[in-house]
């Protein structure tokens, strides 16, 4: 896919705010509930329209895997947020004490057509949102479906190569001044076309204009020319196949942190230069390999979702393949703060539930040291938003040291 395909124009916005994490199992005192005024969307009801902006053509949430914001400090915020059964991304104002949803903005939906003309809608699988120079970024996971079986009927392998291929675009949407109002809502301003390859104009808090996006698949690229990451890029995610969870911008690069992949206890985050993916020139690509720990059963851990903080990241680290029955126990999940090469292990999460995954982080507040983030999770209805509270001095101790890149 060239970088200038895909490039259109939309509208709709997201709000949600994700909070920061604690030292040790987070305790009921330092947890609060973060609701979400509104509908936040998930999978599109049969036989309604693609591309609807109409929330009653969706229904609730169930799968939030990311969020991103366009201010790290202060409130409120303008936000996206994204479900992996959508074929869009939403609008979230974030508040201290909750979110308001907005905006839906549908990206080309890819349709599949079976040997007998029958139809689908496939998921772009958006696993990922980051906010940085003026834009937001929605990464599909570039992967393939999680099961697959060796010997399945040729119709039924060519849908589940459609479906990887619609996974594996990033997009990057630009929301200018007078866009979207303070509930997250679209002010009817008219939509301004996203040239390929143009710088993204800044952003201005709460006061965005017309909205535009592009979609590129340059990352493709930089994974094909990871010699670690190229010979799982087409695996099933049982057979650690090459998954994208976290996504964040910071000083003109884009970093992607993967799931999977995760090779002798070393999960990887790669990087590009930002830019070039929706234009030309070289990506630049590097690979930082880190050791994120065995979960509670002795299993890799991936990244499951990555936010910038501070000089660097916080890392959601969680199972790179799901236990059995999905039944999440504690320490399964952990947050780790990686800065200047030295990643520390913050907290370790409490288990929320079977089936209840954390996969979307936002950094609510950092004061003296005290942090407290949002968590935002696949499983429940909308997220099922849920604050936590970590000791995080400006000098971090090092808990463990991951090579060098």
């Amino acid at each position: 896919m060239s970088a200038g395909e895909w490039c259109r124009t939309g509208r709709r916005v997201v709000r949600v705010i994700l909070a920061l994490l604690p030292l040790t199992l987070a305790s009921a005192a330092s947890a609060r509930d973060w609701p979400v005024e509104g509908k936040l969307f998930g999978e599109l009801k049969k036989d309604r329209p693609i591309g609807s902006a109409d929330a009653g053509d969706y229904a609730k949430a169930e799968n939030i895997s990311g969020i991103a914001c366009a201010l790290d400090a202060g409130f409120p915020r303008l936000c996206i947020v994204v479900d992996d059964q959508t074929q869009g991304a939403q609008i979230l104002i974030a508040k201290k004490e909750g979110g308001q949803a907005g905006g839906f903005i549908p990206f080309p939906s890819q349709i599949f057509r079976n040997a007998k003309g029958k139809e689908k809608v496939l998921d772009f699988d958006g696993e990922a949102v980051a906010y940085g120079d003026g834009a937001f970024y929605v990464t599909g996971s570039h992967g393939r479906p999680r099961h697959e079986s060796a010997g399945q009927p040729a119709d039924k392998a060519a849908e589940e190569d459609a479906k990887a291929q619609a996974s594996r675009r990033l997009f990057r949407v630009v929301v200018g001044p007078g866009a979207v109002d303070l509930f997250g809502g679209w002010t009817g301003k008219a939509l301004e076309a996203c040239a390929s390859g143009a710088a993204p104009r800044p952003a201005d808090q709460l006061k965005m204009a017309p909205l535009s996006f592009c979609a590129t698949g340059r990352l493709n690229e930089a994974i094909a020319a990871q010699p670690e990451l190229a010979a799982l890029s087409n695996a099933p995610l049982q057979q650690q196949g090459l998954s994208i969870e976290g996504l964040a911008v910071r000083d003109g690069r884009l970093y992607a942190g993967l799931r999977t992949p995760v090779i002798d206890g070393r999960a990887f985050i790669l990087s590009v230069a930002a830019d070039p993916l929706f234009g030309s020139g070289p990506l630049d690509a590097k690979l930082n390999p880190l050791a994120l720990g065995p979960d509670s059963r002795g299993g890799p851990r991936g990244i499951r979702d990555l936010v910038p903080f501070r000089d660097g990241f916080l890392i959601i680290a969680g199972p790179a393949n799901d236990p059995p029955g999905d039944a999440v126990a504690a320490g399964d999940y952990a947050l780790f703060q990686y800065a200047d090469g030295q990643l520390t292990k913050r907290l370790n999460l409490k288990s929320y539930g079977a089936k209840v995954k954390p996969e979307g982080l936002l950094p609510l507040t950092d004061d003296g040291g005290k942090v407290e983030v949002l968590l935002l999770f696949d499983g429940p209805d909308e997220g099922g938003g849920q604050t936590v509270t970590f000791d995080a001095p400006e000098t971090p101790t090092v808990t463990a040291n991951p090579p060098s890149p």
